[in-house]
């Protein structure tokens, strides 16, 4: 996978699951204020975007999973069970605690994946997905080495001496005709 569109994806990733978290920590505050004449017209709002940002969330997580190398699959997997289990027994001790495990996980998974780009994706994965749905991305130019082929001496002495006596004969014949 190309390493910029790896950096935005995983960016913007990031930054939805913070405005996931601030959705969320907005409506709990909203929810208990009493004099708020809006407030059915800022959850409404929040809740809309909460919803677009998890949307974007889950259909990158989706994509970049796609795109994973089979051995990283497996690790992907288990590491959504961590997050989960983690998250689980975090908020039973603490509630709302788990918005923040969340986002920590989901950070570390990111630079991860930032990191660790050549080794997690596969190269032409992503460039059939792209064709697939149309989406024109120019592929890094790879330039191939030209194969030099070892020439011997003696070869270059027998191509030399084949020539010579091809010369050598032409020359006789067309002496032999103007005489």
């Amino acid at each position: 996978m190309n390493k910029k569109v790896n950096e935005i994806l995983n960016v913007v990733e990031t930054i939805c699951v913070l405005i996931v978290v601030s959705c969320m920590t907005f409506a709990i505050v909203l929810h208990y204020a009493e004099n708020f004449s809006f407030l059915p017209f800022c959850m409404g709002g929040l809740q809309i975007l909460g919803v677009l940002s998890t949307v974007i969330v889950v259909s990158i997580e989706l994509f970049l999973f796609y795109l994973e190398v089979r051995k990283f699959r497996f690790f992907t997997v288990g590491y959504y069970v961590l997050e989960l289990v983690t998250t689980m027994f975090i908020n039973s001790k603490f509630p709302f605690s788990g918005l923040v495990v969340l986002t920590s996980f989901s950070i570390l998974k990111n630079v991860f994946r930032i990191l660790q780009v050549e080794k997690i994706y596969q190269l032409r994965a992503f460039y059939e997905v792209c064709k697939k749905f149309g989406i024109k991305v120019k592929r890094p130019v790879v330039r191939r080495r030209k194969a030099v082929s070892a020439v011997s001496v003696s070869e270059k002495n027998s191509k030399k001496t084949t020539r010579t006596k091809k010369e050598k004969s032409l020359d006789t014949k067309t002496s032999k005709s103007y005489a």
